[in-house]
Parts: structure tokens; sequence; C-alpha cells
């Protein structure tokens, strides 16, 4: 199952009961100040939380476009 990020904004800033019940109203660290945040607990309901498996074909693409090459560079040398 993969968590569409995108619906979830949709769902938090265009529902404005989302927005009463889920807005962080606490301080930002490098934030801007007119955006809106929404809590950990609000991410959880909208979004989904727990484990996401990646499938194995995704892995070995990246291990062998990425793992493997880095590793062969830094042991070639």
């Amino acid at each position: 199952m993969t968590i569409s990020f995108d619906q979830c904004r949709i769902d938090f800033l265009y529902n404005q009961t989302n927005l009463d019940l889920y807005s962080w109203h606490g301080p930002v660290r490098d934030g801007a100040e007119n955006s809106s945040y929404i809590t950990v607990a609000g991410c959880n309901t909208l979004c989904g939380s727990g484990a996401h498996w990646i499938s194995w074909d995704m892995s070995a693409v990246t291990i062998t476009t990425w793992v493997l090459p880095i590793m062969g560079l830094l042991l070639g040398e």
C-alpha cells in the first residue's frame, strides 16, 4: 500500500474540520509564517501509519543502480 501525500495534503488543507482538528499551532523552526502545519496525529489519521513494504523489484533496482556502483567506486580506490 502506498501513501498518497498529495491526497493527504488536499484532505487537510481543503477541509475546514480537518484544519481545525489537526493544525499545529506551536513554534516552527525555519518555516514559512503563513503556512499550515499538520500534527503527527493528524498525519496518521489522514494519511495512515505503519510499515509500507517495498517490493523486491524496486529494492533490486535501487541496489543495482545506487549501492553497487558506489561500493565499486569506494573499493576500487
